[in-house]
């Protein structure tokens, strides 16, 4: 009968032994904040061409002002409004084309190779 009770004690041992460990949850990390990114202004800014509701003469205007720092002249107008309204060119095409104009190009920087 003695090795009943010490078969019994042990068993009672060994569970008493058997202790479930907490396993700490980690937490997923916060997302990072979106930073604020500030732009430097330029002489002015580029009206945004998608869903542009105002007549196309004003978008010119408006994007000459941005891009060459001056208004438009008249004959710059009607050339530029012509190309929107009458040959249905997006107007993302016209800043390409303003871009690539001399004067634009006149106002970057030179890169030395």
């Amino acid at each position: 009968m003695a090795s009943k009770k010490a078969s019994k004690k042990t068993e009672k041992k060994v569970e008493e032994a058997v202790v479930e460990e907490e396993v700490p949850v980690e937490e997923p990390a916060p997302a990072p904040k979106a930073e604020k990114k500030s732009k430097a202004k330029a002489k002015a800014e580029l009206p945004e061409m998608v869903g542009y509701a105002k007549p196309t003469t004003t978008f010119v205007e408006e994007a000459h002002q941005a891009l060459l720092g001056r208004s438009a002249t008249e004959s710059e107008l009607e050339y530029y409004a012509g190309l929107v309204d009458v040959k249905g060119y997006p107007l993302p095409e016209i800043v390409r084309q303003m871009k690539m104009s001399g004067e634009y190009q006149a106002t970057l920087p030179l890169v030395e190779s």
